[in-house]
């Protein structure tokens, strides 16, 4: 449990949400399977912030963000940073007025970073990104930082996943080791719960509030696992303790009859 010194926050991502309330992604209703992880992250304790990596819409409209903010608004209504996946478009996210600005909370501040491009499927940190990443580090009084981005910056052992990470990922990840302060590098993309280190550098990954993708496969494979979210415990001290948890009363029933990948 947290204790009172420490800030919890609750990070979710890739929610894949559609515009028709009628709608279903791969057999899946996706603002069900948000809620349903609202409902049990924010049961289990309150968030002093929340962070949403990427994919927040599957069909990029104004309306999907608006939907969003909504659906998340049902059952959170503090500091919050949005981050743009592949699946969104820069105009629409935009139009929505989503907060992707620095955000601080005690000793510890979260950095977003955008590593979309509008119709690609990969990542990729623009030079102009990067530099406003080196900015913000500079000059920062946080003691202890976690930097956020929707897609992974190296390998993670599934081959068609790992064709979608940040191609200059090595550029990031020197960025963000070099500096004592960042403790973490969080994102989603994969719809898997992984974590790796670098360089004394944790790099975690999230399950999706939807589906989710099956780890170590040649080819795109999704099962019935639970959708999830990720809790970040910051510590006084500089401590980052997480945990994974899942919706476990949300039945996925994946249907992959009408799909094209």
């Amino acid at each position: 449990m947290p204790n009172s010194a420490s800030v919890s926050v609750l990070q979710i991502t890739d929610l894949h949400l559609l515009p028709d309330v009628q709608a279903r992604l791969l057999g899946v209703d996706t603002a069900a399977s948000l809620d349903a992880v609202l409902c049990g992250a924010l049961t289990q304790r309150a968030a002093d912030a929340l962070v949403v990596t990427g994919d927040i819409a599957h069909e990029p409209a104004r309306q999907t963000y608006a939907r969003a903010r909504a659906l998340i608004a049902r059952r959170y209504r503090g500091p919050a940073r949005w981050l743009a996946g592949n699946h969104d478009l820069d105009v629409a996210f935009m139009d929505e007025r989503l907060d992707t600005g620095e955000l601080r909370l005690r000793n510890w501040s979260i950095i977003t970073i955008d590593t979309h491009i509008d119709g690609a499927e990969g990542g990729c940190v623009a030079a102009a990104e990067l530099q406003r990443l080196q900015k913000l580090l500079a000059h920062t009084d946080a003691r202890f930082v976690i930097v956020a981005g929707h897609h992974p910056p190296l390998e993670l052992g599934t081959p068609w996943l790992d064709k979608g990470r940040i191609e200059n990922g090595a550029e990031l990840l020197e960025v963000l080791s070099g500096d004592a302060r960042v403790k973490a590098y969080i994102c989603g993309h994969v719809h898997q719960n992984t974590a790796s280190m670098h360089r004394g550098l944790q790099i975690l990954t999230t399950p999706s509030t939807c589906f989710q993708f099956v780890g170590g496969t040649p080819r795109f494979t999704v099962d019935a696992t639970p959708p999830g979210w990720r809790w970040l415990e910051l510590a006084a001290d500089g401590t980052l303790s997480t945990r994974v948890g899942r919706a476990n009363n949300f039945a996925v029933t994946v249907d992959l009859s009408g799909f094209k990948h």
